[in-house]
């Protein structure tokens, strides 16, 4: 995110959607044991975290991509703050 950041305040061209699902898909592929290079339980998987995530969590839609869509909303919100803040760091 704060290298996202930094290319925009640069000048740099970022397409920050683009760079964020990315990010998602790639969290997604760990939670749900995908991903050889991390270890996981049979818990994190589609069939069940996916599944909880729809059902408990609140978050509508297909389990396969429910960890992502997770993601993209928690990144939202935290870019969204982090621009603020450096607005405001700006203004001083």
């Amino acid at each position: 995110m704060v290298d996202l950041r930094h290319r925009q305040l640069t000048g740099q061209p970022v397409d920050v959607f683009a760079e964020v699902s990315s990010i998602a898909s790639s969290l997604q592929n760990v939670f749900y044991g995908q991903n050889p290079k991390f270890s996981a339980s049979p818990w994190f998987s589609v069939r069940h975290l996916g599944v909880a995530l729809v059902k408990r969590a609140g978050v509508e839609g297909d389990p396969a991509d429910a960890v992502e869509r997770v993601m993209l909303k928690m990144l939202g919100g935290s870019i969204g703050a982090y621009i603020q803040y450096e607005s405001d760091k700006a203004g001083r």
